[in-house]
């Protein structure tokens, strides 16, 4: 039997033969640098099974985002009697899975689920091609259907993953705008809004709706704004990895599903944060703030200026409350008061009087302690140590 050859690097996926390519989860797939590897940098992500093949001198550098992608990646094995070959070889390359593509699902929330505070009422995942004719597809329910001429205005959020691919934004709070790959955009109830896909490059979209009043305390406690509906995400193996587990959960929709599925939002909601946060620092940035949080947990007992600590950091105060925010979303003074009250609780449960404490702590008085104590427990400190 004649054997066949490996593809050349620079091989367009889309010229292989599709009957190798076989959908599997692959984790943390150990490689060597002897493979070949398909190209998996965003800008190579445009169509359908999307890169191509690069040598092993190129592949190094894409070992690590294979890694990260690699949770569900499609595995292109060569087959017995490829030449030069004596083991099977793997081949790495992203794109949507095929149980992805057009899958969408709506669902129904009763009393009991809109008293836990969040239910999902659809979500799903679309493959829009380069050139597309109609967006978004007509598969939709009407409530959820729009021209870009007219837009729309939902009756609840969602969150629409851009992985790959390009676009434009535009909504009554936030005006026009435009999205790069990796960006979440954010939807809202009344606002009226309207998006689509680049023709030039279409793009890869997870979705999930949902309502509740748990959402809607986050947008009143600042988390999330109508004016501000586009988090830089990037290409995220967390977010991507909430939105899959999501979509697997939708299909099995399961005893308890929108409990379930709310969980899921969450975790969506909190990876986006978190990702957007990073993508927005640079590791420097991430250590000042590491050494800051140190230095104020071993001087949880004296009293810490901020200009002071800035000072230490060499950079200025201002700054540092910046990083603090975009980092653990409070500023420095706020998360050095938590530190100071999780030891005054720790100090509650022993023989020190409340005037002791306060002043090991650094508080003015014991009344200064106790409002701030209240503040932050609602109760004062003499009733919560009754209470243990």
């Amino acid at each position: 039997m004649a054997s066949a050859r490996l593809p050349e690097a620079g091989t367009p996926i889309h010229s292989l033969p599709f009957s190798l390519i076989t959908p599997q989860r692959l984790g943390m797939t150990k490689t060597d640098n002897s493979m070949p590897f398909w190209d998996i940098r965003s800008g190579n992500l445009a169509h359908g099974l999307a890169g191509r093949v690069l040598s092993s001198q190129q592949a190094t550098a894409n070992v690590q985002l294979c890694k990260v992608i690699g949770l569900r990646a499609f595995a292109l094995y060569a087959p017995p009697g490829y030449t030069g070959m004596n083991r099977r070889t793997l081949f790495l390359g992203i794109t949507m899975r095929p149980a992805d593509t057009d899958f969408f699902r709506y669902f129904t929330a009763g009393q009991r689920d809109r008293q836990w505070g969040l239910w999902v009422s659809g979500l799903g995942a679309t493959e829009i091609a380069p050139s597309w004719t109609d967006y978004p597809k007509r598969i939709h329910p009407d409530a959820y259907m729009f021209r870009w001429e007219q837009g729309r205005v939902l009756h609840e959020h969602t969150a629409l993953y851009v992985l790959r691919g390009e676009g434009e934004f535009e909504s009554a709070a936030a005006g026009r705008r435009q999205v790069a790959p990796g960006t979440l955009i954010l939807l809202f109830p009344a606002d009226w809004h309207r998006y689509r896909p680049d023709k030039k490059t279409g793009w890869d979209e997870y979705w999930v709706s949902f309502a509740g009043r748990q959402m809607d305390e986050l947008v009143r406690g600042g988390f999330f704004s109508p004016a501000e509906p586009l988090m830089d995400v990037g290409p995220d193996e967390t977010v991507l990895r909430c939105y899959l587990d999501l979509l697997d959960l939708g299909r099995a929709e399961p005893s308890g599903f929108q409990q379930l599925a709310a969980a899921g939002v969450y975790s969506i909601l909190a990876a986006a944060l978190t990702a957007s946060r990073r993508r927005g620092s640079s590791e420097k940035d991430e250590q000042r703030v590491r050494e800051a949080k140190v230095y104020l947990e071993e001087h949880v007992e004296a009293s810490v200026s901020i200009p002071d600590l800035a000072k230490a950091l060499c950079i200025s105060p201002r700054h540092l409350s910046r990083l603090f925010r975009r980092h653990m979303g409070m500023s420095p003074h706020e998360f050095y008061v938590q530190l100071k009250m999780r030891r005054v609780q720790q100090l509650l449960g022993t023989d020190l009087s409340l005037k002791e404490i306060a002043h090991r702590l650094g508080f003015e008085s014991p009344f200064h302690l106790s409002r701030a104590f209240k503040n932050r427990f609602g109760e004062p400190p003499s009733q919560w140590r009754q209470g243990r």
